[in-house]
């Protein structure tokens, strides 16, 4: 009698497992096409996804800028050796009013001593080795006695020795010559001083600077 009932149970618990199985296979199949419809982005890109569900938002916030500066000094290093940029800047040319000489027209706060009224410079474009004339026009109730001036550039500072050309009334004329020593580029000024010999006044003149 137990012969029999051990031979009838033995075929019924061999189909526990298979039919275990084939019940997680459907489980996971029908989960799967589930959540394949509901959320695609998910199957898109799973490493990304995980990525941002796992990783601090801080962490990707650093990890990203640094494949970004990874990535613009690549693109940076393929376009300097495609192409050299332009430089930023370069000198503007100075315009004279009339053949090579530039004259301008000036105004300061004196304090009581020389106003200077006119400014001639030639040439106005000046280049490394020529000489460089510059007259001024002053006006002062008094005889001037003394002018000094002096240019300076990018590189060098000279000074510029003036005699007096003339004197009418209250005005007076004053020629200064000087050979430029250095180039001119970015910085090109003028400063003048004029005295009397008890007050004086000073004026700045920038015809380039940075």
């Amino acid at each position: 009698m137990e012969q029999k009932i051990s031979r009838d149970l033995k075929p019924r618990k061999s189909l526990i497992i298979p039919l275990s199985l084939t019940l997680v296979i459907v489980i996971l199949a029908g989960s799967f096409l589930y959540l394949k419809s509901t959320y695609p982005e998910v199957f898109v890109n799973p490493v990304k996804t995980v990525y941002n569900t796992f990783v601090p938002p801080s962490h990707r916030a650093a990890t990203d800028q640094l494949t970004s500066t990874v990535d613009e000094a690549k693109n940076g290093s393929q376009s300097h050796l495609s192409s050299t940029p332009a430089p930023t800047r370069s000198p503007y040319p100075l315009i004279p009013d009339k053949g090579r000489a530039g004259t301008y027209k000036v105004s300061h706060n004196s304090f009581g001593g020389p106003t200077i009224t006119s400014i001639q410079i030639d040439p106005l474009n000046i280049k490394i080795g020529e000489i460089v004339e510059v007259t001024l026009v002053l006006t002062h109730p008094t005889e001037i006695k003394n002018i000094s001036a002096s240019i300076t550039t990018d590189t060098s500072n000279q000074n510029i020795q003036f005699t007096k050309k003339e004197r009418n009334e209250n005005i007076e004329i004053w020629v200064g010559k000087i050979k430029l020593e250095k180039p001119v580029l970015y910085k090109y000024i003028y400063k003048f001083s004029a005295s009397d010999g008890q007050k004086s006044s000073t004026l700045e003149m920038a015809l380039r600077s940075n």
